[in-house]
């Protein structure tokens, strides 16, 4: 029994020997050969496919930067004859659409609140309600001042009724993320549309409109960050509108 163990132990050691001896000439069994090929193929593969990936995947992701960039500019830039109020509360897209003189429109004329050799300021105004809060928004609040040397003037929006131009008549509450839009028509010297140079939403306390009760209205702050003092930039959207008479 010895002798049989001692022959097994003796061909095991041989058999480790010879297979040491065999890797050391570089020799590999077949088998062996083909799984490391396979490792190795498996490996290049999968560092190609990555590389694509990121490559489509990182000039995708500049693509879209790009698209998202230009539609944001595009969002932003207003024409000639347009302005933009915009902060967390709410925004104001203000367009003045032309100007007329008001003997265009007879009974405008004729009444005495107005003079005939004013004119008649067309505007459209789109406000949005950015925050989470309700509040009322009174057009007729709104007031457009102008300066040239020793001169000024104002403006607000008519509240006339039956006169053939456009009145601001009415309140209105904006809920979170709700749009109006309104058309105004302003009354004033022709100067006053050539030289407008400040927008402002006034806190008044009373106005001429009977529905109005301005003791309640809701939220009264927000509107009033309605304020634009940029000179250049008013007086460039609200004289363009007299290149539309």
């Amino acid at each position: 029994m010895k002798r049989y163990r001692k022959f097994i132990l003796s061909a095991v050691v041989t058999a480790m020997l010879l297979s040491d001896c065999s890797a050391d000439k570089g020799e590999v069994y077949p088998e062996t050969q083909q799984s490391r090929d396979s490792t190795v193929i498996t490996e290049e593969a999968v560092t190609v496919i990555t590389e694509t990936e990121t490559a489509d995947a990182e000039t995708a992701t500049a693509i879209t930067t790009e698209e998202t960039a230009e539609e944001t500019e595009e969002e932003f830039i207003c024409a000639d004859n347009q302005l933009l109020y915009e902060d967390s509360y709410f925004s104001v897209l203000m367009e003045f659409t032309g100007a007329q003189e008001l003997t265009e429109y007879p009974d405008a004329a004729e009444c005495y609140e107005y003079r005939k050799k004013d004119h008649v300021l067309h505007t459209v105004f789109t406000v949005t309600n950015n925050s989470m809060k309700e509040f009322d928004f009174v057009p007729e609040s709104i007031i457009i001042y102008a300066a040239e040397k020793n001169s000024s003037w104002y403006m607000m929006p008519n509240t006339v009724y039956d006169i053939g131009i456009e009145r601001a008549d009415s309140c209105f509450r904006l809920k979170p993320e709700q749009q109006i839009t309104v058309k105004l028509d302003f009354v004033c010297e022709r100067e006053c549309i050539e030289h407008a140079d400040e927008i402002k939403y006034i806190d008044i306390k009373a106005g001429l409109s009977e529905d109005i009760v301005f003791s309640e209205l809701k939220n009264k702050y927000i509107p009033k960050r309605l304020h634009i003092t940029d000179r250049l930039a008013v007086k460039k959207a609200v004289s363009a509108a007299l290149d539309k008479e």
